[in-house]
């Protein structure tokens, strides 16, 4: 079975293959963020990078550079490897990335798969069983035990303890 050569989008590499120098795609062996914009280097190498610091108006001299990959080699650099990409209800490979506002997302994607991938069929499918959902009935003074201040105080210590702890 032939498989397709994959490549770096950006440097163009092979899989298995070590990104390109200063290519967008590479990971920081660190943090496992975007090693072309995290701060790892700075932070390992000791350097304030604050606002207003020679490092944040120039980054890195070529000694501070040539330490940071020296770092990198030891730490060991992450080859580029494709990952695909799923729809985690349907299993829809590479399926088109869409755009919602955070709000809409919260309210129609349960709390335990907002990180995942949802393609925009199954999407619009979990938003049309959502929104045929009998409308909550809000609370009322005959048929609450809560007062108005009381219940507000809760909703908000719920969304501060699930959104404001990463949760999201």
């Amino acid at each position: 079975m032939a498989t397709r050569e994959h490549r770096c989008g950006d440097c163009g590499v092979r899989e298995g293959q070590l990104h390109r120098p200063n290519c967008d795609m590479e990971v920081c062996p660190f943090c496992g963020g975007q090693l072309l914009s995290c701060d790892c280097c700075y932070a390992l190498l000791g350097i304030d990078c604050s606002p207003g610091t020679w490092a944040y108006k120039h980054g890195l001299t070529q000694e501070q550079e040539d330490q940071w990959f020296a770092m990198l080699e030891v730490r060991g650099r992450i080859p580029y490897i494709e990952y695909p990409i799923f729809c985690a209800r349907c299993g829809k490979l590479w399926p088109d990335f869409f755009m919602v506002s955070n709000e809409e997302w919260k309210k129609y994607i349960q709390i335990d798969k907002r990180g995942e991938v949802i393609c925009r069929e199954c999407y619009n499918t979990i938003k049309g069983y959502i929104d045929a959902l009998p409308k909550k009935e809000m609370p009322t003074s005959k048929n609450r035990k809560l007062s108005q201040a009381d219940y507000e105080e809760i909703l908000n210590r719920q969304t501060e303890h699930y959104e404001g702890g990463g949760n999201d």
